[in-house]
């Protein structure tokens, strides 16, 4: 990263699927911010910080779990999410 990541920054696992055989588990996550602006420090020109966070990412989960996996890691704004109890809870 050129910048460092927002401190208002949240990572949601919305699901893990395991499957067995030939199949790489699926993990389905997603980046909070809140604001907009912030959404490009994530992302990064042409998208290369999050290729290179959800790289980084998947080795880590693969060495942990001990198999493949597919990281499919995304970013959405959800603004006032750190001062709103339910979002809190959310995520």
């Amino acid at each position: 990263y050129q910048q460092e990541i927002p401190y208002s920054t949240q990572v949601w696992v919305q699901s893990h699927k395991e499957r067995d055989g030939v199949k790489k588990d699926l993990i389905l996550a997603k980046v909070f911010v809140e604001r907009k602006s912030q959404m490009g420090i994530v992302i990064g020109a042409g998208g290369k910080a999050l290729k290179k966070l959800s790289t980084a990412a998947r080795l880590d989960i693969e060495k942990f779990l001990g198999r493949p996996v597919y990281l499919d890691l995304g970013v959405k704004v959800r603004e006032g999410w750190r001062s709103d109890e339910n979002a809190l809870e959310d995520l």
